[in-house]
């Protein structure tokens, strides 16, 4: 027997775009802070959001815009690599050749 239709239903596309609007209200949260905080310490900067693939996203814009430094903060969650660097900063560590990289330990 099915159970009564209470006019809901999810699909997957529904839900991924839940899961997504969610993500992104945080991250918009996140980015605020950090706005804030660079503009009372007078730090310049330049938000850029992207979604994709972290490390080849950090790349092609740090030589688009020929960076002097990157600056990546690193918790360390991940597998044995990642303990020390986290595996986004560990991915643009070994993959940029070109611009120094700096790690912070957040």
């Amino acid at each position: 027997m099915r159970p009564p239709n209470n006019d809901v239903e999810a699909t997957p596309r529904e839900i991924a775009k839940h899961v997504y609007e969610k993500i992104m209200k945080t991250v918009d949260r996140y980015l605020k802070e950090k706005e804030d905080l660079c503009k009372q310490q007078g730090i310049p900067y330049e938000k850029i959001l992207k979604v994709g693939h972290p490390v080849d996203d950090i790349l092609k814009i740090a030589e688009e815009s020929n960076a002097g430094l990157i600056v990546l903060g690193a918790r360390g969650r991940s597998a044995f690599a990642g303990s020390v660097f986290g595996s986004i900063a560990y991915g643009v560590l070994h993959r940029d050749k070109n611009t120094p990289v700096l790690v912070v330990k957040c």
